[in-house]
């Protein structure tokens, strides 16, 4: 599950791609996706608690 701040960065690189796409312009996009915190740290304690294989 991607971070809010790296949802809008998915959408615009999505948009752009699919201006591109119209355009026919060849493009590379770059973004940055990180995780979200909270769902990401109770994973961590699973996998380390051996719950998560």
């Amino acid at each position: 599950m991607p971070a809010p701040e790296s949802s809008h960065a998915i959408r615009c690189a999505i948009d752009e791609a699919l201006a591109a796409k119209q355009t026919g312009e060849e493009k590379v996009i770059l973004f940055n996706l990180s995780g979200h915190g909270h769902f990401d740290m109770a994973s961590y304690d699973k996998y380390f608690s051996g719950e998560l294989v």
